[in-house]
C-alpha cells in the first residue's frame, strides 16, 4: 500500500506492516502533538475519541521512536496521558484527510 498526498509520500508498505507497530498516544493536546510530530517527520494518525476520554484524543504514531515522542511533547509543554509501544488493531488503517494526519476508516 502506498499512500501520497500531495505529492509527499505519507506511508508505504504492506497492509500488515501498517497495521503493526506503532505508538499510541493519549493527550487532551492531540491536535497540537500531532502538528508538532507530523513537522518532525513522523506519520501520526488521529482515531475515533473512545468514550469515558472527555476531551483527550487519541493518536497512533509511526516512524519516531517513542522516547523521541515523549520528549518532543514534553519540549511542547504538551501533558501526554497515554504513551503507549505496541500493534494496532485491525479497523486502524487510515483514510488520509488533510496533510499527513489521518483517520480511520468508518
Amino acid at each position: 500500500m502506498v499512500v501520497i498526498d500531495h505529492g509527499r509520500l505519507v506511508v508505504r508498505g504492506a497492509i500488515s506492516e501498517l497495521q503493526g507497530a506503532a505508538t499510541r498516544v493519549v493527550s487532551a493536546q492531540h491536535r497540537e502533538l500531532a502538528q508538532a510530530l507530523d513537522a518532525a517527520g513522523a506519520t501520526v494518525q488521529a482515531m475515533a475519541p473512545e468514550p469515558g476520554r472527555g476531551g483527550d484524543g487519541v493518536l497512533v504514531v509511526r516512524g519516531m521512536p517513542i522516547t523521541e515522542i515523549g520528549d518532543r511533547a514534553a519540549t511542547a509543554g504538551i501533558a501526554l496521558h497515554e504513551l503507549t509501544a505496541g500493534r494496532v488493531p485491525r479497523g486502524a488503517v487510515p483514510r488520509v484527510d488533510r496533510g499527513r494526519t489521518a483517520h480511520p476508516e468508518p
